[in-house]
């Protein structure tokens, strides 16, 4: 599979997260921000877009058009953000921060995530 260019800066998806973070805590955070080159780290891991990744999440399996989340592709995004952050060579800490960071921008564009907490 050819990993997809990261654009991190035309995303729709990292757009809303950076304004969305920028809402809550009133500091302008840049594409050079180690929290957006994790998210650009866990993109290029798994081989798709930021939007890519948000819209693996969703079905659009419903009549009337609109989309419901899948269950299953969530479980699977939740266990590459661990995948992707035990690959980083993270523990404890460190990882948690990671990979609520990542989901921190699923979370903001619509994909409630949750996960467990890392251990040594």
């Amino acid at each position: 599979m050819e990993t997809p260019q990261i654009n991190m800066q035309d995303s729709p998806a990292v757009q809303k997260w950076l304004e969305s973070l920028r809402k809550r805590s009133g500091e302008e955070i840049s594409l050079d921000d180690e929290r957006v080159k994790l998210v650009k780290g866990f993109c290029e891991y798994v081989g798709k877009t930021p939007d890519e990744v948000v819209d693996y999440c969703w079905l659009r399996n419903r009549k009337d058009g609109l989309r419901s989340i899948s269950s299953k592709r969530r479980r699977e995004t939740s266990e590459q953000i661990e995948g992707y952050v035990k690959e980083l060579g993270h523990t404890a800490y460190k990882a948690n921060v990671a990979a609520n960071t990542i989901r921190s921008f699923l979370i903001h564009n619509g994909v409630f995530m949750a996960g467990t907490a890392f251990r040594g």
